[in-house]
């Protein structure tokens, strides 16, 4: 028997327990637990909460002591049921900017209570967390969008801008901008973004410890393969609209910006309807039209206004999914949830470029550019696949 369990097995015998549970077990009670110094609060604490069982919310002095306590009661009890309720904002609401991690970590213990049946669930937070304004809980993926809009917003305007100036000018011109523009952003985030208050320090294991659910991994692998199938064709676009569309290279610059408005507008309408419904069913919709409109652009590659009309639903597809995704890997990452958004990022890549490989196999085999979005189907259909395994195995009032 390990230290850590001799100590919760004393704290569980302890006479004093019983009368702890006794006050937890009155309607609405609120105990003051003081006089406990060290670990004491946390053993005696988990103890009261698996033994009485239900909602217990455990509020500390200032956000720091609510990330130590959570931290504890992570190796003392089961970790899916201890939550994190801190601020939404990053420094203080008076700054009045939102902190996206913070409000999905509030949703996520709000959905937490909200569909609680049995057992024990805990909830550590502080008095500037309870005192701000609950943000609507159906703006949570809306959240998480904005972070993504950059990225579309770029697809917009930097690509097809990129491809005038390299044409006009010199391919180097574009680089030289670009790299101008990087410190000019650097100074903005260095002026405007204010100073974020740090996650709750889990350790070096304790960043890895979520890998140890099946959760995040068919998330990672959905992404991968979602948007690897995706990719396996508009990796190909521009010859495809050439060659089997009938386009010219004239006309690349705006059919590329039209590609980018679908992708802006997916990730709006990914972020919206993932707040009214559920993250993981709009990632299963979108991929199941992702699959229907690479099946589509495969029959209808050369009638030229559909398939264009089909390149912005797909593109729109491909950053539909993007906010929900985010979100299902930060529910299911607590504890580690830098890790788990960088490894989105990665599961995105790999996605992209297994994507750019398969699906330039069947043109190297002289099949033709509009076989990439049927090669893409097939992994788009497997991305499917993962996400109904996640819903399964994982309904959402069970979800961390």
């Amino acid at each position: 028997m390990t230290a850590r369990e001799q100590l919760a097995q004393f704290a569980a015998g302890s006479k004093a327990l019983p009368r702890l549970c006794r006050e937890y077990k009155k309607e609405r009670a609120t105990v003051h637990l003081k006089e406990l110094v060290g670990g004491a609060l946390s053993f005696y604490a988990a103890a009261a909460a698996v033994k009485t069982g239900g909602v217990h919310v455990f509020v500390a002095e200032d956000r720091d002591a609510a990330a130590y306590l959570m931290n504890d009661f992570y190796n003392l009890l089961d970790e899916k049921q201890v939550y994190f309720f801190p601020s939404s904002y990053k420094r203080s609401v008076a700054y009045g900017a939102e902190d996206a991690q913070g409000v999905v970590q509030r949703t996520a213990a709000m959905n937490a209570v909200k569909g609680f049946t049995k057992g024990y669930l805990i909830v550590c937070t502080y008095p500037e967390a309870l005192a701000e304004r609950v943000a609507d809980a159906g703006k949570r993926t809306e959240a998480v969008s904005i972070m993504i809009v950059g990225m579309t917003v770029a697809n917009l305007f930097g690509v097809p801008l990129g491809t005038y100036i390299s044409n006009v000018l010199t391919w180097r011109a574009t680089f030289g901008i670009v790299a101008v523009w990087g410190v000019v952003a650097l100074l903005l985030v260095r002026l405007w973004v204010p100073r974020m208050e740090p996650l709750p320090d889990t350790g070096l294991k304790g960043q890895f410890r979520f890998l140890r659910s099946l959760a995040p991994w068919l998330v990672l692998l959905s992404v991968m393969l979602g948007n690897g199938g995706i990719f396996c064709w508009y990796s190909y676009v521009s010859p495809l609209m050439i060659h089997a569309s009938g386009f010219t290279a004239d006309d690349l610059t705006l059919i590329i910006m039209l590609a980018g408005f679908g992708m802006f507008a997916g990730n709006i309408i990914g972020g919206h309807f993932s707040d009214r419904f559920t993250p993981e069913k709009v990632v299963r919709f979108t991929l199941a039209t992702a699959a229907a409109t690479l099946l589509a652009i495969y029959f209808g590659a050369h009638v030229r206004y559909l398939s264009v009309a089909l390149m912005v639903l797909c593109t729109g597809c491909l950053f539909c999914v993007s906010s929900p995704q985010q979100l299902l890997i930060l529910e299911n990452s607590r504890g580690g949830e830098m890790l788990g958004a960088a490894l989105v990022q990665v599961a995105f890549n790999l996605g992209n470029a297994l994507g750019a490989y398969c699906g330039g196999l069947p043109i190297d085999h002289g099949l033709g550019y509009r076989y990439t979005a049927l090669a893409g189907m097939g992994f788009v259909l497997l991305g499917l696949l993962t996400v109904v395994i996640y819903i399964r195995k994982y309904p959402r009032h069970e979800m961390r």
